[in-house]
């Protein structure tokens, strides 16, 4: 039953755009990553990510370990900005920039095929190579490129695994896994004047696994953590002080170390209580330790010789460690991440083991105890030397109390030493407002309420540099103290000539009375007196935003193979359901739940296109399914539920949860590490609800496995898999031979080269032309979209 609809349609369709979006348009699209202003504000640096169709992988090429498609831009005050990189030329990629603490040096990084070189612009114009080294690229998602002082800089990288030819992999659950056949990553000091490099650090980096923090401090120390060892999967029970002990009984087990070196690579040697390991989780060191700013101290969260979950504190410059003892108010409580601003007490977010809820407290250090001296942030922003309390949209300052701001719907990034916070306010108009820490004023900015990123805040020019996001435009500018902003570079404009689509909410009532709300999509030129082929893009466990606070869905192209953009340029209606997931406890699963999806996922799908046919949008003899990754998952289950789609695409799916528990993943083997391939059965404990294994809990695996289910399937299926997806292509190819061995209608696409989504453009021309071919051929909308 339609429980409720938008009493008007959000139509973004504009006067003067004269096309349909396609695939041509798909691969089009740019994007804007990091941005970088100067310190002296008087240049801008950003990374520009190169279209799609950019990219020179072809039929017969692989393009799974293509990098990324980026350039580094500068703008010299409010001049336009220059593509200083042209990576385009020789299919390199550029980003990372970091300015010098002077501001006349620019570093940042270019990857081209086995090698990751540094490079610097110098403020007078020129641009050198000064290191490169036979890198698979940047390591450390965080601090990539840190400058130490005017003429080093630090970065880490993850060195160029060595390939063995060998006749023979060999792997042994009966041995303890080697982390020296890990990859490796490197901590390197670079000299930008002379170009030398020297390795302050290894350690080993895990395929599955992350890349670990490293901090560097302003004094000439360093500190990272490390892998120390990897544990298998044992039947024995959890690991000793595990956060997860679900997860680390069926799955592998990360266990990390803190290393503190000086900047020549020699290890400080500690006296006194230390952690014995640091906080991890699922191959990440979960920013478990911060340098107090200016000085030699460091604050880590990890565990003690007991396995107890401790706070320690070590000074390295005088060698002391000791372990935090804490006040009655912080015992029960287990330390997480923490963070350290330049003035006031560190903060360290605290779990509370009976309600698992999470807060951030702000800890006073009193020699070797630590105390609560205010707890009240559900999160922190550090922003002008600071830390601030943000709690229901609410800015507090942690000292006082004071309230600084309200009505913040999200926190725009900034810089920590910004003397101003930029934040989006919760009003309809969603308008960006900045709160000047000086005067304490609160101020709207002119641009209006499009704009997305607030990179830095230079203290000296009072300059800030904006990227103006209307969803898939996006335009850098420059603008100083409240006057009109400058153009430094726009991408996507021609998304100015594209007839957009319009949008609505759909209240229904699932099967089971739960109320449910959906996003329906409209091609653009929507006419109410005809009936429309409907595409429902399904993900178990989705929720959709609600169009009256996503207005700007109708604008949103998103540069990657799968985008439903092409659907409604094609003239199809997208129905994009709400899918909960009904989960029961169960204390041995990994995050303690299970649930049984298959068999229940039509009912929240099926009742909304009800909806749709009755409202007179959908035509009844045009339905089709669409889901990919997990959503892929969710098409092969829900097609043994119903019969009402004429044609689905699955992609990327699994199939068959025996089996994918079990399977490697299928990424290409670099090493010989045990957990490279098994630690896949991840995603069949937590994502599909399986929780435990097969041998666990067998019956949940049968009722949850579409290939015992394929029986009661009799929609037609066309099947996408990767050949080097970590999704193994063995779960797409399962699926076929269970649907042609009983004579159902099924094709089966295996791209060569390609992971968990497309990249090559021959491929994604191909994806969609197989996609409208496959629908047409089962009664589609016989129109395919631009080229």
């Amino acid at each position: 039953m339609l429980i409720g609809l938008l009493s008007s349609l959000i139509s973004a369709t504009a006067l003067g755009q004269t096309r349909s979006y396609g695939v041509e348009d798909l691969l089009s699209l740019e994007d804007v990553g990091e941005v970088a202003l100067s310190p002296d504000g008087a240049h801008t640096a950003f990374v520009r990510e190169r279209p799609l169709r950019s990219s020179m992988v072809g039929d017969d090429e692989l393009s799974a370990d293509e990098p990324d498609r980026s350039d580094v831009w500068i703008a010299s005050g409010d001049k336009i900005a220059l593509n200083i990189t042209n990576g385009g030329m020789d299919q390199s990629s550029c980003d990372s920039p970091a300015w010098s603490p002077e501001g006349d040096l620019l570093a940042f990084a270019c990857r081209r095929g086995p090698r990751t070189g540094l490079w610097i612009w110098s403020s007078t114009g020129s641009l050198k190579r000064i290191s490169e080294s036979s890198a698979e690229g940047l390591s450390s998602p965080s601090d990539r490129l840190v400058w130490i002082d005017n003429q080093h800089v630090m970065v880490a990288v993850v060195l160029s695994a060595v390939q063995r030819r060998q006749s023979v992999r060999v792997l042994d659950s009966s041995v303890p896994i080697d982390l020296e056949d890990a990859a490796q990553s490197a901590l390197l000091l670079i000299d930008v004047a002379s170009g030398r490099s020297s390795k302050v650090s290894t350690w080993p980096r895990i395929p599955s696994g992350s890349a670990p923090e490293w901090r560097a401090s302003s004094q000439p120390y360093v500190a990272h953590a490390y892998l120390d060892k990897l544990i298998a999967p044992s039947q024995d029970g959890p690991l000793s002080g595990s956060e997860n002990p679900g997860e680390s009984r069926w799955t592998f087990g990360y266990l990390y170390k803190l290393k503190v070196l000086k900047l020549d690579g020699s290890p400080i040697q500690f006296s006194g209580e230390q952690p014995q390991r640091i906080l991890g989780w699922r191959g990440r060191s979960s920013e478990a330790f911060a340098w107090q700013p200016g000085a030699a101290r460091l604050l880590a969260s990890g565990f003690d010789a007991q396995g107890r979950k401790s706070l320690f504190l070590l000074d390295a410059a005088s060698g002391l460690s000791v372990r935090v003892g804490r006040d009655p108010g912080m015992l029960n409580l287990v330390p997480g991440r923490v963070r350290w601003p330049k003035i006031g007490d560190p903060i360290v977010e605290m779990t509370d083991p009976q309600s698992h809820r999470r807060a951030w407290h702000s800890v006073k250090l009193d020699e070797s105890r630590a105390a609560i001296s205010s707890q009240n942030g559900s999160d922190v922003i550090l922003v002008h030397d600071r830390a601030y309390w943000l709690t229901d949209g609410k800015l507090v300052s942690r000292e006082t109390g004071t309230l600084l701001a309200s009505g913040i719907a999200a926190v725009v990034r900034t810089n920590q030493n910004s003397t101003m916070l930029a934040f989006y306010s919760n009003e309809p108009a969603r308008h960006l407002k900045y709160l000047d820490f000086t005067s304490k004023r609160i101020s709207t900015h002119p641009v209006g309420p499009s704009w997305r990123q607030l990179s830095y805040l230079s203290k000296r020019a009072e300059t800030l540099t904006l990227v103006e996001s209307s969803e898939s435009e996006k335009v850098v500018k420059m603008c100083r103290n409240d006057k009109p902003c400058t153009i430094l570079a726009t991408t996507n404009d021609f998304i100015k000539k594209i007839d957009l689509p319009s949008a609505i909410d759909l209240y229904y009532s699932g099967n089971n009375g739960q109320m449910l709300r959906g996003q329906v999509l409209f091609p653009p030129h929507y006419d109410r007196a005809r009936r429309y082929p409907v595409l429902t893009w399904v993900y178990n466990g989705l929720r959709p935003a609600s169009v009256a606070d996503d207005p700007g869905i109708v604008r949103r192209f998103i540069p990657l193979a799968w985008d439903y953009q092409v659907f409604l340029g094609a003239g199809y209606v997208v129905f994009i359901p709400q899918m909960p997931i009904a989960q029961v406890p169960s204390p041995n699963a990994v995050g303690g739940e299970v649930s049984d999806q298959l068999g229940h996922m039509a009912g929240s799908v099926v009742p909304g296109i009800d909806e749709l046919i009755a409202m007179g949008v959908a035509d009844p003899d045009r339905l089709f399914l669409l889901g990919i990754s997990h959503g892929g998952f969710s098409v092969n289950a829900m097609l043994s539920e119903t019969g009402r789609f004429k044609a689905a695409v699955s992609g990327h799916g699994i199939s068959d949860t025996f089996s994918s528990f079990g399977s490697f993943n299928g990424l290409p083997g670099r090493t010989t590490l045990i957990n490279e391939g098994l630690d896949g059965a991840g995603q069949i404990l937590d994502q599909t609800g399986m929780g435990t294994p097969p041998w666990e809990d067998p019956a949940r695996y049968l009722r949850n496995n579409p290939i015992v289910a394929s029986k009661r399937i009799y929609t037609p299926l066309l099947i996408v898999s990767g050949e080097d997806d970590y999704i193994q292509s063995q779960q797409q190819q399962e699926m076929f031979s269970a649907l042609m061995r009983q004579g159902k209608p099924a094709r089966l696409l295996t791209f060569r080269g390609e992971s968990h989504t497309l990249e090559s453009p021959t491929n994604i021309r191909r994806l969609w032309a197989e996609i409208f071919a496959w629908f047409d051929r089962f009664g589609g909308q016989n129109t395919n979209p631009r080229n």
